[in-house]
């Protein structure tokens, strides 16, 4: 066993430099440093590049599940690693840049500036977008009854200027008392759609919500509106609740219709169940409590299931 220790003036210096390390080899006999070569540097440029990469796929990936407009459609965006492709030279066995090292370097930097620059501004729209959404959910509370994936839904359908009707009668069913009452309304209701809806320019989830709030505020579809509805939506912070836990692991269908049954005395609204499940996820909860915040109703139970299904974060 050999207890080696270095000078203090090493111990001192964070930042080795090459020279040094291999003096300090030397001194040690049977260690072999070998200098970090123009390959090392390039293979570890090329991985933080590529981790670099993949946030800004993420960032991607967020503003078309958020539904952000220029993100919609599926377009295949490049980035040109031109300076850092190797070569493979068979004289020396190793592989080399391209290009000399200075042009190398001064390509790489200038990828690396383009890829940081559309990362920011990915990540600035995203900030942008989800505020404004957040902003919009709550000047519309009907927007509580709609999961984001419900929302772009009925957005095409929008910008799609209503050709698919039953697809969008099948998003916003829960407004009616039965479809087919809808149906032949909402036809008449659309001709009516004011300009905020058709406006370019406006925002998503502004433009749902104008949408559905100009629906439920039509003499037309007032009759056939679930009763939920035909109040107005207030929020009410200050609302408490008598919370009580059942336990009713491995129950059947029929058991857990029998508990739904007992507890409302009756069939409850839709809106007051929220059933988990391994695919509920986070927004499903809070627009569920939104609703509950969101409701006309002094005296109503609401009734969660399979809380047990989820994970403990979403748990609590």
């Amino acid at each position: 066993h050999m207890h080696v220790i270095p000078q203090q003036s090493c111990l001192d210096n964070e930042d080795w430099t090459v020279s040094t390390i291999n003096d300090f080899s030397r001194k040690l006999l049977f260690v072999n440093f070998k200098s970090p070569s123009l390959v090392y540097f390039c293979l570890k440029w090329f991985v933080q590049f590529k981790k670099i990469a993949f946030e800004l796929l993420d960032c991607y990936s967020d503003l078309h599940c958020t539904g952000h407009p220029e993100y919609r459609k599926e377009e295949v965006r490049t980035f040109h690693l031109n300076p850092c492709f190797l070569q493979w030279r068979e004289k020396d066995n190793i592989h080399v840049p391209s290009n000399e090292l200075d042009s190398w370097v001064s390509g790489w930097q200038e990828g690396w500036g383009i890829l940081m620059s559309e990362l920011d501004l990915s990540k600035k729209k995203l900030e942008s977008f989800k505020s404004d959404t957040k902003k919009f959910r709550e000047e519309y509370q009907i927007l509580s009854f709609l999961s984001t994936k419900r929302l772009i839904s009925i957005h095409e359908r929008i910008m799609e200027d209503f050709c698919d009707i039953e697809t969008l009668l099948h998003e916003i069913g829960f407004l009616f008392i039965l479809d087919i009452n809808g149906r032949s309304c909402l036809k008449s209701t659309i001709k009516m759609i004011p300009e905020l809806v058709s406006d370019a320019n406006v925002h998503p989830v502004e433009r749902v919500g104008s949408f559905l709030y100009f629906l439920v505020q039509s003499d037309i579809i007032h009759p056939y509106l679930s009763k939920c509805l035909r109040s107005d939506l207030n929020l009410n912070k200050e609302r408490t609740f008598k919370i009580s836990l059942i336990s009713a692991f491995c129950y059947s269908n029929l058991e857990l219709m029998n508990l739904i049954l007992w507890i409302f005395k009756k069939i409850p609204s839709y809106f007051q169940l929220l059933r988990c499940s391994v695919a509920t996820i986070e927004e499903d909860i809070e627009l569920f409590f939104d609703r509950i915040n969101s409701s006309d109703f002094s005296k109503m139970k609401y009734l969660i299931l399979g809380v047990n299904t989820i994970n403990n974060e979403l748990q609590r």
